[in-house]
This record gives structure tokens, sequence and C-alpha cells, in this order.
């Protein structure tokens, strides 16, 4: 039975403290778990960084996990397959009309002009799921690292999907792609998409979805796409690293997804939860469960599970995502929910392990191979801030060095 050493977890609490004491990050909440139990939660820090009074930081605090959601999304995807609503060679214009003939972006003109063709292939459900329908976040341009239009701007009640397209269309003439479906990688709005779909064919909203056949089966009750009075009390709010590298408290230096509970008229599969860093790895440790054939009650399949961490690429797709992942002697895949690294990496996780993160510096992965996972959160703007990275990293390789029982 994997462990991790006592020393192992006094390394990784110091680490925590250090970064919040130095006023390096704002608080921050870390946990490891096997398919049987907690192996560590720790946290440092209060929810406001500079403010003891906000109260202390914990595996209970409240986060905006940002793109983890998409995890979360895939998985009632799967459900969606497993029930025979949807199946992966679904074109998914039968349920999302407004995707039914969309364009390929194939360059600019000299005056910035998209120049568009029609596309020839049709988006199915499989290329939402491991991100090879083309959509992309083209709204903001690269690398400003605000969230996108179609996630900041105010959507109305009625029409609100419709209302959503239009955005992403912009002044094209249709909705773009930066590829035909199925050919490539690229990362983008494939995951509302699927949340979209869940709706229209179920005709309950994600979060009702979500309840019924994964929050409510494992017990989470932090965990919405709404943030209501009981889980905004327990909320962290956003920090910000300005120019010179020191915290400030966020003010709206970029726009953001709508939080108020009674202005959310679109459910964002791809990055609309709140939940705890507990609840998330509860999320993570009952897959591992599924994996290891240990799942009481299983909200999956295993072979749904197992998908989660199959390569799904074609070559163009595996070097795109490579370039988005430049670590030397390291090689990159896509499955139907997340990044999957193709060999061991060196003193961390192993070979067909499966990982991703938020867009406020919150990050996870599952090793199934060595039966464990492990959830880090902050709350924390601009994205890839390399301080988190680097402590992500440090605790990554600590857990590594002190696990017992595995070989």
């Amino acid at each position: 039975m994997v462990k991790i050493s006592s020393a192992a977890k006094e390394q990784i609490q110091q680490v925590l403290d250090d970064v919040t004491r130095n006023k390096t990050l704002p608080g921050i909440a870390c946990g490891v778990t096997s398919a049987d139990e907690e192996l560590f939660v720790g946290s440092s820090g209060t929810k406001v960084f500079d403010d003891p009074s906000s109260g202390a930081v914990d595996v209970d605090t409240v986060e905006w996990i940002c793109s983890e959601t998409k995890l979360i999304t895939a998985l009632a995807a799967l459900k969606l397959i497993e029930q025979g609503k949807i199946q992966l060679d679904t074109p998914v214009a039968q349920h999302l009309p407004e995707l039914a003939n969309p364009v390929i972006i194939e360059g600019y003109s000299p005056d910035g002009r998209a120049i568009t063709r029609p596309a020839t292939t049709a988006i199915m459900f499989r290329h939402l799921l491991n991100f090879t329908s083309g959509l992309f976040y083209r709204d903001t341009p690269d690398p400003t690292p605000g969230l996108f239009l179609g996630y900041t701007h105010s959507h109305k009640e009625e029409n609100s999907i419709e209302f959503f397209f239009k955005i992403v269309q912009g002044n094209l003439p249709a909705v773009p792609l930066l590829f035909e479906p199925g050919t490539n990688w690229v990362y983008g709005y494939s995951s509302d998409c699927i949340g979209f779909i869940i709706e229209r064919i179920t005709g309950q909203t994600l979060e009702e979805y979500c309840k019924e056949h994964i929050f409510n089966p494992l017990s989470l009750k932090s965990t919405s796409f709404y943030l209501t009075p009981d889980l905004k009390v327990r909320l962290q709010p956003l920090a910000f690293r300005g120019a010179d590298g020191a915290l400030v408290r966020f003010t709206n230096q970029y726009g953001i997804m709508e939080h108020d509970p009674t202005k959310v008229h679109l459910r964002f599969g791809g990055v609309g939860l709140f939940s705890t860093r507990r609840e998330h790895l509860t999320i993570l440790r009952h897959l591992l469960q599924i994996s290891a054939g240990t799942a009481k009650n299983p909200i999956l399949s295993a072979q749904s599970v197992a998908s989660l961490f199959e390569p799904s690429l074609p070559d163009a797709g595996v070097d795109s995502i490579g370039k988005r992942f430049p670590i030397p002697g390291m090689k990159w895949q896509w499955s139907t929910a997340l990044c999957v690294n193709c060999n061991d990496w060196d003193g961390k996780r192993r070979k067909n392990s499966g990982f991703w993160g938020g867009w406020a510096n919150t990050f996870f992965f599952l090793d199934p191979s060595t039966g464990i996972a492990v959830s880090i959160g902050t709350q924390l703007v601009p994205p890839i801030d390399p301080i988190g990275g680097s402590t992500c990293d440090r605790i990554e390789r600590i857990i590594y060095a002190g696990l017992e029982g595995f070989k």
C-alpha cells in the first residue's frame, strides 16, 4: 500500500509555509491521495494574502477552479456516452446547429482581417473531448493572459447558447476553426460545447446533470457552477502578481467570468466550476479507485476511466501540444480529458499519467501506475505563474522521493 513518509510530509508543509510567509504566493492548499485514502492534506496562508483577519486557507476553502472544470465536464460526457445518448462519432451539429457550417481561418490579410474558407469535415463529439475540433480561443491576442470574451461577456438569460456562438463568431461568416476537425490539437472552447450538448440532449442544466451523476454520488457539497452565498463566504478571492513581481489584491485587472449566481445564465464546461481541494481530491481518488477496481458505486465504467489516460491525437496534434510544453525529453498526448505524458518524468510522475490545471494557478495530476493523485490550488493571476509552477514542481518531487510501499 503506497504511503508518503513523515519526513516528506513535513517538507511539503515547509514549502507551503515558505511561499506564503514570504508573500511569494497567496494562500495555498495541497492534497495527495491514493485509491485507499488521503495521504497528505496541508495548507498555508490566509484567504486574502495580506489580511490575517480574512481567515486561514485550508483544503475546504472554496476556489474558482477554472479549467480544472474541463475534467469534470469530460466525465459527464463519458457518462452521457455510457447512457447511450450520444456516441463519439456523433456529429455535434445534430445538437449544436451553430456548429453546422464552421469556417477555417487560413491566414490574415495585411490589414489584419481573417481569410477563411468553409470547413469540409464535420465536428464529431470525440473532437470536442480531445481538443481536435479546431475551436480555439481567438478573441484575446496571445500572450495577453486575460479570460476570453466568450467567458467574460454578460450573457442573456434567453438564447444564451446562441448568443455565446455569436460572440465567438464575431465579424466572421461563421464560427471559426483553426484547422479541419480531427487533424490537429488546439486549446479552446471544446469543453464548453460539450456542456451545451449535455444540456440540449438531457433537458437538464450542466449543474443538474453533474449533481445527479457526479457530485451527489461522491457526496460533494461544495462543488457547483453557482457561487451561492454559503460557498461565497468560504471563497478565496483572486490575488494578482504585478509587473514588479509583488502580490496585490485583484481589482479587475482582467475581465473574468460572472460570479453572481443570479446572473449566471451559461454553465461553462471549460471554466465554470467552484470547488475545494478536498472535494477535487475526492473526484481524483474515485477515478483511481475505478482504475484499481476497488470503487464502490463507480460513476463510470473502467473502460471510460481508462480512456482518460489513452493517447488520441494525430501526429500534428502531438507536435502542437509539444510546443505548448517544450520540456526536453518529454513527449505529450491528449486523451478524452487530460494531457498525458508518454514517458516517465524523472523524479516525478510515471508514464501515462494525466494532468491539467486552471487559469488561477491550480494544478492536478493522476498517476494510475503509482496509484496516487495530487491536487494543488491557490487563487492567483496572471496564469502560468513561474513561482506557482516551480512550487508545484518542488512538491511533486518531494512526494515521489518520499513514497513508501511502491516499487
